[in-house]
């Protein structure tokens, strides 16, 4: 059998398909969230950039209660102090929210200790907001995030200030 036929051979006898998973939208949340914290460790702001990215696609597959369960769960300090007028996803009965989330709260902890993190977060909830028509909140969680951004001062944080400052334009626009 000459090299041809082997690779034909070797074409033919790959496995099947694998079953895909579906997709659960706090794995990949979590997914992106844990790549942030790599990047920021790293000063990697290339990382951070192709990261915002993904903010479109969480946008699709996130409703405004979800995000609002994330940041209670991610940044539960920031989220009594906001007092949002939507409630959080209801966690279902046979499972704790840690499991549903999947990241434990010491876990969290460390994630959300880097500003790109909460950055991120932030541009998540600050676009479901806009999205839902709840205008004013967004103004008032807009002028939180402006208040932090101007404290910071990391190159990291480039492309998700620019998300978060279109974001604020648009809701000021409304």
């Amino acid at each position: 059998m000459d090299k041809k036929e082997e690779k034909k051979a070797a074409v033919t006898e790959e496995p099947e398909e694998e079953v895909k998973k579906p997709l659960d939208k706090f794995f990949e949340l979590k997914k992106n969230l844990v790549l942030l914290e790599k990047a920021s460790n790293d000063k990697d702001f290339k990382m951070t950039a192709t990261l915002t990215k993904s903010l479109k696609r969480l946008r699709k597959l996130f409703e405004l209660p979800d995000v609002v369960l994330a940041l209670s769960f991610y940044l539960p300090d920031l989220f009594m102090r906001l007092q949002l007028p939507t409630q959080p996803t209801e966690v279902p009965k046979d499972t704790k929210l840690e499991e549903f989330l999947h990241c434990t709260s010491a876990r969290s902890d460390d994630i959300m200790v880097h500003p790109e993190t909460q950055l991120f977060l932030y541009d998540l909830l600050l676009m479901k907001l806009i999205d839902d028509g709840d205008y004013k909140t967004a103004k008032e969680f807009g002028d939180f995030i402006f208040a932090r951004l101007k404290n910071v001062n990391l190159r990291t944080l480039d492309h998700l200030g620019a998300k978060a400052m279109y974001f604020i334009a648009v809701a000021n626009e409304k």
